[in-house]
Order: C-alpha cells, then sequence, then structure tokens
C-alpha cells in the first residue's frame, strides 16, 4: 500500500515572531530596549553594541486570540476529528496556548486527542511540566537553535539574559518527559534536515558558520542524537496519528526509509551536518537513487 495524503491537522496562530524590529511574539515580561550607553565605554571610544545598556521596556508583543477563543475553535476542531497545530512562540502565547488546551482536554477530549504546540521558543519554567499533563507535542525547529541573526542579533539583548538562556527549551521539556517533535517550518526556513539536527544536539552550526556566530547559542545542552532523531522519524509520525504504519522500520508498516552516506550516530560531532542521502524509498518504491546503494530485492511494502 503507497502512502497518500491525510488531512488531521489545522493551522492556527497565536503570535508572530521574537526578533527585532518585528518583536510580534507574545511575551509574560516586556522586550528590552537600549537604554542608554555605558559611559565609561563611551570615554574609551567604544560605540559597539556591548557598550550599550540594555533593559525592560513597555512592549510585551500581541497575542491574537483570547484563551476562550482558543477553546472554543481547538473544541470545534476536536469534534471534527482534527488535532490543532498551534504557532505560539513567546511565553505568554505558549502559557494561554496551554490554558486553552488544558480546558478542551478537561472537557472531555478523547484520548486520541494529539494537540501540537510549534515552535515553543520561549516558555516559562512554570509552564513546562504542563505540556505533559496535557499532553501536548512541543515542534521544535532546531535550526533556530544555531547562532545566527535570528536567534542573536534580533534576539540577545532583546530578551535580556534569563530569558535568553532558556530560548529552545527542547532539552527540558525531552527532560520532563514530553514527547518533542521536529519541525522543519520550511518554506520559511530552507531544508536542511542534518544541520537542522545537528543545531538541535549541539545548538551550534556547521563549520562553516561566520565567526561572530561561532560557538554555542547559550548554555542549555541539547538533545543526544538518537533523541534528535527519534524527534524527527516516530516522534513525528506520533504527532500526525501515523505511528502504526510509519516512522520505524517494523514489520507491517510501510517501507518508508533512506540509507545515509556516513552513519549518523557515529560521525564526529562537528560533521553532524553534512550528511548525504544515497537512496529513498517511500512506501517500498525507490524515488531516488544516487546509484551507490545496491538492494537485492528494490519491491518492499506492508506485511498486510
Amino acid at each position: 500500500m503507497l502512502p497518500t495524503i491525510r488531512i488531521d491537522h489545522a493551522k492556527l496562530v497565536m503570535d508572530g515572531v521574537i526578533q527585532a524590529p518585528a518583536q510580534t511574539a507574545g511575551l509574560v515580561e516586556p522586550y528590552w530596549v537600549a537604554q542608554d550607553h555605558d559611559h565609561g565605554a563611551q570615554d574609551h571610544g567604544a560605540h559597539d553594541a556591548n557598550a550599550v545598556r540594555w533593559g525592560p521596556g513597555t512592549q510585551r508583543g500581541p497575542v491574537y486570540m483570547e484563551v476562550a477563543q482558543l477553546r472554543d475553535i481547538v473544541t470545534g476542531l476536536n469534534r471534527a476529528g482534527l488535532d490543532p497545530h498551534i504557532h505560539a512562540i513567546g511565553d505568554r502565547a505558549v502559557k494561554l496556548t496551554l490554558d486553552a488546551l488544558e480546558q478542551v482536554r478537561a472537557a472531555g477530549a478523547p484520548a486520541s486527542f494529539r494537540p501540537a504546540i510549534a515552535h515553543a521558543e520561549l516558555v516559562e519554567p512554570v509552564d513546562l511540566p504542563r505540556f505533559k499533563a496535557i499532553g501536548a507535542l512541543p515542534v521544535m525547529s532546531y535550526q533556530w537553535s544555531i547562532p545566527g541573526p535570528n536567534s542573536v542579533t534580533g534576539a540577545k539583548n532583546q530578551l535580556g539574559p534569563e530569558r535568553f538562556e532558556r530560548m529552545e527549551p527542547f532539552d527540558k521539556l525531552h527532560a520532563g518527559g514530553v514527547r518533542v517533535v521536529y519541525g522543519s517550518d520550511w518554506p520559511v526556513d530552507r531544508m536542511n534536515y542534518w544541520l537542522a539536527l545537528k543545531g538541535g544536539i549541539t545548538r551550534a552550526g556547521g563549520r562553516d558558520i561566520p565567526a561572530e556566530f561561532a560557538g554555542r547559542l547559550n548554555h542549555a545542552p541539547g538533545l543526544s542524537r538518537v533523541q534528535a532523531l527519534r524527534s524527527i522519524t516516530i516522534n513525528g509520525a506520533y504527532a500526525l496519528h501515523a505511528e502504526d504504519r510509519t516512522g520505524s522500520l517494523e514489520p507491517g508498516k510501510l517501507a518508508d526509509l533512506i540509507v545515509l552516506e556516513r552513519n549518523f550516530l557515529q560521525v564526529p560531532e562537528a560533521t553532524l551536518g553534512e550528511n548525504r542521502v544515497l537512496m529513498t524509498m517511500v512506501g517500498g518504491s525507490i524515488i531516488h537513487d544516487s546509484g551507490k546503494v545496491l538492494l537485492k530485492n528494490a519491491k518492499y511494502g506492508r506485511s498486510d
């Protein structure tokens, strides 16, 4: 049986993005702003960003729906057999999303209800355990944990040191027993799964990253290689209600697989993002072949 398209989810949006100058992600506390310059630094002729003193401003960013509105929409989707996939980036947007999902769950949502919260770049510590309690799936984009203009230039000073240290909390969610899912955010981001997975493991970029963005995003740990691979395979299948037919190589499931040039579990950390797919199989049919993979039998499928 070949895989086909089916629709199980509806996309909802609770807020925007953290990055300056937009700052449309809903935060609990205000974004930080440049307040004045360090006079000692000025006396020595320093005019770079490090000489600026940052502190809380007045803007917290918008939230696009109230809890009751989101609850009612999700309830309607649930009755129609659809799960919500909710974009929530700021810690206030995440908190309110969890509030709404908590109410839907308490009102009798079935065990099959698998709501997803996309991105969750900032989560207040008090809200981390709520993901597991509610059964909410964080769909994280690991490439955002690689230092760059989006994650450092437009966010570090604007969040302040405490919030910057808890950006991209997939490590804390996993440690709390939450099923973490990887989401590419394509087509906003380019599809570079191996570099993204490296970001989830190391919180750092590849060997060609500019010097200004060298090193780790923050001091939070990354995922293990096995955890990262599970997030993009069986955990993703679970989020799509497809774990019975894909997401892992088991008898009775679709023969959906790739053959890699390098063993992801063994390559040096520096080259984790440089892998290459030699062959792709979907539903037992080879749809990409570099000519470097030899198979005795190229036809596979479900046992049923």
